[in-house]
C-alpha cells in the first residue's frame, strides 16, 4: 500500500512538471512563442520574456516574434 502512495505521488509531480510553466514552475502552461511553437510559459512569464532585451524562447533559445495564447478544450 505504502509503494502504491509514492507511485502515486511521483506521477502527480511529473503531471505537474509537464503542465507547469518552464519559468516560474508556478503557473500552468498557457502560451506559446512563435516561431518556435514551444508550449512552454504563463501569460505573466511569457509577457516579462516579450519586454526583455533578450527576446528569447526558454526552451530552445531561438528569438521569438510573439506569444500567443492556447485554447484546450
Amino acid at each position: 500500500e505504502a509503494a502504491a502512495e509514492v507511485k502515486a505521488a511521483v506521477h502527480a509531480a511529473c503531471d505537474e512538471s509537464i503542465t507547469s510553466c518552464i519559468v516560474c514552475m508556478d503557473a500552468p502552461r498557457t502560451h506559446i512563442f512563435v516561431p518556435c511553437g514551444h508550449h512552454c510559459a504563463c501569460l505573466d512569464c511569457g509577457n516579462a520574456i516579450m519586454e526583455s532585451a533578450n527576446e528569447c524562447c526558454p526552451l530552445c533559445r531561438n528569438p521569438v516574434a510573439m506569444l500567443m495564447p492556447v485554447y484546450t478544450s
